[in-house]
């Protein structure tokens, strides 16, 4: 397995609160990993002393999400009993199998040394004030995005950045550089010219684009 390409954190988009109770976990792997498997419980079911070497994990298997050009990203949702977590992944690509903990690679977690501190990963506290939560609009929404340094610019006579024809890209996302005096115009030419099912109806300014 090409283990430069394993990455997780244990924050952020790797594990983070869906609601108060579903905590969702993802890991990126290389494209030669064929299958992933979350070990998780809850950090106490050992005891208060947090005997390591004692404590068991329940299995689950992640889906692979999505598939980014030499990674893949696999995820599962989980729900905590007591709201925290801790987790070491399995992972597997036919040939090789290894388990990733907070402190690196293992080839094997059948026989831990009781002399090694063992640094699986830890979400503490599923914290209420971390859910977010958005308006059911959010969903029906097409955000316009613009960067004023990076917008069409309306003077190619400038001699500032170079400037670009917008480009549509593969995920039909629309790139370019310019000002922000034709971002109006811009917008309005696009809307007729590039039609879409769902109305643009909000449009983001990046003023330190």
């Amino acid at each position: 397995m090409e283990r430069a390409k394993i990455t997780h954190h244990a924050y952020f988009m790797g594990c983070y609160p869906l609601n108060e109770r579903e905590l969702k976990i993802s890991i990126q792997t290389g494209e030669d990993v064929r299958r992933v498997c979350l070990y998780a419980g809850d950090p106490y079911s050992a005891g208060i002393a947090e005997n390591e070497q004692n404590w068991q994990g329940e299995k689950f298997s992640m889906t692979l999400e999505r598939e980014l050009p030499g990674f893949l990203v696999w995820s599962v949702v989980i729900a905590p009993k007591y709201r925290r977590v801790k987790y070491y992944f399995e992972l597997s690509s036919g040939e090789e199998q290894l388990y990733l903990m907070e402190d690196g690679f293992y080839e094997d977690v059948s026989n831990l040394s009781a002399e090694r501190t063992i640094q699986r990963f830890i979400y503490p506290w599923m914290n209420p004030a971390d859910v977010m939560h958005t308006p059911d609009w959010v969903s029906d929404i097409v955000w316009y995005q613009i960067f004023p340094e990076r917008f069409a610019r309306g003077n190619m006579g400038e001699k500032r950045l170079c400037n670009r024809e917008w480009v549509c890209q593969r995920d039909k996302t629309w790139e370019g550089f310019g000002v922000l005096r034709v971002v109006l115009c811009q917008y309005a030419s696009d809307q007729t010219e590039y039609p879409c099912d769902k109305a643009w109806g909000l449009l983001r300014v990046c003023v330190c684009g």
